[in-house]
């Protein structure tokens, strides 16, 4: 699985640059993607993606989509939950949401410094 293991720090770097953009109502969001074909079954346990806030609706946004079977075709997934649910068979279920100050004391942080490190450091 090419993304494997970089859901987090990828999520929260999107975070950030979605923030940094003026992008409001951004959540960190950890859970499981289970099928709608098959509710009982997790498609891939402790995965991270963002969540834009809107009215009462769910935008996803998925950087890391290709972790699962189900959405190999869809490496990065966009779309709002409802509807990722009818076209992509796809359920996120967050067992945790952070918000952009709660991410700032999240363990993720340590490898978001790298990363953002690295960034800096090959501009």
């Amino acid at each position: 699985m090419p993304s494997h293991g970089q859901g987090a720090v990828s999520s929260a770097w999107l975070v950030e640059a979605l923030a940094a953009a003026h992008v409001r109502d951004l959540s960190y969001c950890s859970g499981d993607l289970h099928s709608m074909d098959d509710p009982g079954r997790i498609e891939v346990e402790q995965h991270c993606w963002v969540e834009v806030s809107h009215g009462g609706d769910r935008l996803v946004v998925d950087v890391t989509g290709d972790q699962s079977e189900l959405l190999r075709a869809h490496p990065v997934v966009y779309g709002w939950h409802d509807e990722l649910q009818t076209a992509l068979r796809v359920d996120y279920r967050p067992k945790h949401r952070l918000t952009r100050l709660q991410l700032q004391y999240d363990p993720v942080r340590t490898r978001l410094a790298i990363l953002d490190q690295n960034l800096k450091a090959n501009r």
